[in-house]
């Protein structure tokens, strides 16, 4: 590969890195990406971001919390469809926050109630 084309190459990947609804962690200590982890009552934070969650995916200790933040434009929801948290649900919204604890581990996936499963999430609790 040329000189220019990797330059090209290393700067599309820093503005990727850069977007405000990245596929990236916002929690100290790694926790809340996709594989990551976290140390014990360390929160995590998720971007609402228009018509799907960022990062899709996020891994917490058990007691921690999560802070779902409306980014986008559109109204949706968070709405939890397993696990003992299933039907807990935020309000459907365009603007806003939704902090919920998790006092159980296992898997809990979500969906906008908007969007259904095209706009999903899981948060897994160690």
């Amino acid at each position: 590969m040329s000189a220019s084309r990797s330059l090209a190459f290393v700067g599309i990947l820093a503005l990727l890195a850069t977007a405000s609804c990245s596929n990236s962690s916002t929690a100290p200590g790694g926790g809340g990406g996709v594989g990551g982890g976290t140390c014990s009552g360390t929160n995590a934070s998720v971007a609402v971001c228009d018509n799907h969650y960022s990062p899709i995916a996020s891994t917490i200790a058990h007691g921690s919390s999560i802070t779902w933040t409306w980014k986008g434009s559109n109204s949706h929801s968070v709405t939890f469809t397993s696990g003992t948290l299933s039907g807990t649900s935020s309000s459907t919204m365009s603007a806003g926050t939704y902090t919920l604890a998790f006092p159980d581990t296992g898997t809990f996936n979500y969906e906008c109630n908007v969007h259904g499963p095209s706009m999903s999430g899981t948060v897994v609790v160690n």
